[in-house]
């Protein structure tokens, strides 16, 4: 789905395309320690597990490449530290029963918590750009709902140099674009 919006056009966000190269890296790191195990202790051949580390390392190592020669890099770990940060602040801890010390299950407050495995953040050259998944439950799109006005605040106050626009939305997302 594309949007036209105040000049520029905007795209659904995908965090597939966003969590990739952190994905890539945690897969070639177990099929390295995958291929030592099987070696060292069970003295097995590794070739399959080899040409499978290498050709996931060989992509993983492009796609390194291709972000430090278009200068993303640095940009995508403060994404992933920013994302971090949102997280942070929206998430709802669980509550813990003052009668005998265990968890309530609250589905609202899960149903809320994992929508927010797909909220993101997202630095594009002189942008900030905030995407906040929406929950399938409406209760659940109340509390994202409640908490929008403050997570601005909080990341107008975090970045001074940027300045967000409201949160639109588009698709599944809500997007706010902070811009220097």
């Amino acid at each position: 789905m594309i949007k036209e919006n105040r000049n520029h056009i905007r795209k659904q966000p995908n965090p597939d395309k966003f969590y990739f190269p952190a994905i890539l890296f945690c897969v070639a790191l177990v099929v390295t320690s995958a291929s030592f195990v099987s070696f060292f202790m069970f003295k097995k051949s590794i070739t399959n597990l080899t040409i499978a580390n290498i050709l996931i390392v060989s992509i993983w190592l492009v796609t390194l490449v291709f972000q430090l020669k278009n200068r993303r890099f640095l940009s995508y770990l403060k994404s992933l530290s920013a994302t971090r940060e949102v997280h942070n602040i929206l998430v709802i801890p669980k509550e813990v029963s003052s009668f005998n010390g265990k968890t309530k299950v609250n589905n609202v407050h899960t149903l809320y918590n994992h929508a927010l495995w797909s909220t993101y953040v997202e630095y594009r050259g002189n942008k900030l750009i905030i995407n906040l998944k929406i929950p399938q439950n409406l209760e659940a799109a109340t509390l994202l709902e409640d908490k929008r006005s403050k997570l601005r605040e909080a990341m107008s106050s975090m970045n001074t140099d940027y300045s967000f626009s409201p949160f639109e939305r588009i698709g599944q997302y809500y997007v706010s674009v902070g811009t220097k």
